[in-house]
């Protein structure tokens, strides 16, 4: 039994270094070395190709979809435009975009619709509720982000 529990301590030490060396990948401009990634309190000490090994069966497990496009991808992209506005208004704005995107999650008729629409719909709803005055203005600006075919084919 004690051998059982070390070995799953050992394998989550490793899958949690191989994680990381993931994640550095994605967000960091020069990327550690994998000796670095390793804490020093850890019971184990990895080689290089054994972390790259788990490295790759964790990518394999997740099909190779670490990088999905979501709604949320979309959110800086298409309110940098509005940085124009007053900071207080532009942050009400984002922060009711990220209120209905997070409630679009809990309906799946949103999966039928690309993440970019789902997001410019909904910045399109923000606009309209709390700048009314000047949101066909701004929504026309940020959707020539969205090729015309996708724009026609959901009415945006």
């Amino acid at each position: 039994m004690e051998y059982s529990k070390k070995w799953k301590y050992w394998m989550i030490e490793l899958l949690s270094i191989a994680c990381l060396s993931i994640a550095a990948k994605f967000t960091e401009v020069s990327i550690p070395p994998l000796h670095d990634l390793q804490m020093e309190d850890l019971d184990h000490s990895f080689q290089e190709n054994t972390i790259q090994r788990m490295e790759l069966t964790v990518l394999k497990v997740l099909d190779w979809r670490i990088n999905c496009v979501t709604t949320h991808s979309y959110v800086d992209l298409l309110t940098w435009h509005l940085n124009s506005l007053q900071p207080l208004l532009h942050e009400a704005i984002t922060s009711r975009l990220n209120e209905l995107l997070l409630g679009s999650l809990s309906d799946p008729i949103f999966l039928e619709f690309r993440p970019c629409i789902v997001t410019l719909s909904a910045l399109k709803c923000c606009l309209e509720e709390l700048l009314p005055s000047k949101a066909d203005a701004h929504i026309s600006n940020i959707s020539s982000f969205v090729p015309q075919v996708q724009r026609v084919r959901y009415l945006i």
